[in-house]
């Protein structure tokens, strides 16, 4: 991976745990390989079609959160779903 597409992934974590949780310590591995080669996506057929999109970025991650966090709440109370804090922790390995 590139030197600017690993920064824009460090920039995408940094702004997620900016949003989850701000405290938090990013830890990140860079013995791992890369994982799935580079892609792109090309937006120029929407852009002449006259679509543009309204929602940045961060906006968008914050509102995804939101939504996650009340409509967690929500299954959470209505079906007496695990809280999200116990939801979230690995599986026990047998």
């Amino acid at each position: 991976m590139s030197l600017a597409g690993r920064r824009m992934l460090d920039a995408i974590a940094e702004l997620v745990r900016d949003v989850v949780h701000p405290g938090a310590e990013l830890v990140l591995d860079r013995s791992k390989p890369d994982g799935m080669p580079r892609k792109l996506l090309d937006v120029a057929r929407l852009h002449a079609l006259g679509w543009h999109h309204e929602i940045g970025l961060a906006d968008g991650v914050r509102a995804t959160y939101e939504w996650f966090r009340t409509s967690w709440s929500k299954r959470s109370s209505i079906r007496g779903a695990a809280p999200i804090s116990a939801a979230m922790r690995p599986a026990a390995r047998a």
